[in-house]
């Protein structure tokens, strides 16, 4: 009769020593999958060489990028790091602007591709060429623009400029900032 009234001990003890034992216990009994670093911590980079990326609109071809090499940043996937840069832009009439730089930035979000490192865009099959160090596509609106200094030439005209905006949509082209014209 002794032993069974010592018998309610145990639960006693194991309730009391509950601190002590209980994480050894819950190590013991959890699922040991390999450490891997939280979701918005793990490295999601994304890198390509001689990528030709083709934007349509209506099924109609708009944009043709080519790179020699393509990568997101670490943490943001909505914006790619381009080098060696070939653009070539369709407008509404068929006619195409060839842009070329040596790195780009496209940003999805934005839909802007912003092209530096000696920029060079030639129009109408040659017939315009422009210089400048750093340009914006806006792709939503079929427009060029910067806000660095310009350099235009073609057969009747030389244009120097501090900025440039260049409509594809519409043909309008502006060139501002201290503009300096010889015919």
């Amino acid at each position: 009769m002794k032993s069974r009234n010592r018998l309610w001990l145990i639960p006693l003890g194991l309730a009391v020593s509950f601190p002590f034992w209980q994480p050894l216990f819950a190590s013991f009994l959890a699922i040991h999958i390999a450490e891997r670093p939280p979701a918005e911590n793990r490295d999601q980079r994304l890198q390509m060489e001689d990528v030709i990326l083709n934007q349509y609109n209506q099924g109609r071809l708009e944009l043709v990028l080519k790179a020699a090499g393509v990568q997101n940043s670490e943490f943001e996937t909505e914006e790619y790091h381009l080098q060696q840069v070939d653009c070539l832009l369709m407008d509404d009439k068929g006619e195409s602007t060839t842009i070329r730089g040596g790195e780009a930035l496209f940003s999805v979000r934005h839909n802007v591709v912003t092209i530096v490192d000696d920029v060079q865009v030639e129009t109408q099959g040659g017939k315009y060429r422009l210089t400048t160090d750093a340009m914006r596509y806006l792709t939503a609106y079929q427009v060029l623009k910067t806000a660095t200094p310009v350099h235009l030439t073609s057969e009747e005209a030389e244009v120097h400029g501090g900025s440039m905006m260049y409509n594809l949509r519409s043909g309008d082209f502006r060139v501002g900032k201290r503009v300096v014209c010889r015919l």
